[in-house]
């Protein structure tokens, strides 16, 4: 099975996004506010195993999804990037759904007596911030988004086969073709096919041992 995202893949990736080597054509409104937050986990990694571990560690992928398409609604309203009618749209529809798709991981994880995950991914927050903050044009901005939505996937895919409660299987199995969905978009606009591949890819996938609080 392919490797999780290293840290160092993802600082080399989003320093092309910020330097602007995805190229597009530069193209408003406020983000609402979300059922997530940004603040620290209040789930310690160690407390948590098998199942519960690979939850903990969707529900911050998918907070960490919430926080950037806010920032990029964000940008898009503030003249930075844009503007874009269209991809404003788009974000705040992709930014429900992900905070949507938290609040489902997080009710398994209160079912088993746990607390929520209130926070982004720590290990990919920091990248994805300082990638963010070289989008320079659409082009990278849609990149960015791409490669959290190809991480989402391919961490919910490698969940199906790794876990075994029903709950969990349910919950990756009815978010991972959504996901798939977001990527297509994403790479519609951005001016590629939209489905490059005959088979879903792993290369980006996060193992739950990879959580951290």
């Amino acid at each position: 099975m392919p490797g999780a995202l290293s840290r160092r893949s993802f600082v080399t990736a989003g320093g092309l996004l910020g330097a602007g080597l995805l190229t597009a054509s530069c193209s408003g409104g406020q983000p609402r506010s979300t059922p997530t937050t940004v603040k620290s986990s209040a789930v310690s990694g160690p407390e948590l195993r098998g199942d519960l571990q690979m939850v903990a560690l969707a529900a911050s992928l998918e907070n960490l999804a919430v926080g950037l398409y806010g920032q990029a609604q964000h940008a898009l309203a503030s003249g930075r990037i844009g503007p874009s009618p269209a991809v404003a749209a788009l974000a705040q529809s992709v930014q429900d759904q992900h905070g949507d798709h938290a609040n489902s991981w997080n009710a398994l994880l209160t079912m088993a007596g746990k607390p929520k995950v209130t926070g982004p991914d720590p290990i990919l927050k920091p990248d994805f911030d300082k990638a963010f903050a070289q989008v320079a044009n659409m082009g990278s901005l849609l990149g960015l988004m791409l490669m959290l939505e190809r991480t989402l996937a391919a961490t919910q895919l490698q969940a199906l086969g790794t876990v075994q409660d029903p709950g969990t299987i349910r919950a990756a199995g009815v978010i991972y073709p959504v996901e798939m969905q977001h990527a297509a978009m994403l790479r519609f606009l951005l001016g590629q096919y939209p489905v490059p591949d005959a088979f879903a890819q792993l290369d980006l996938a996060r193992p739950a041992t990879d959580y951290q609080a």
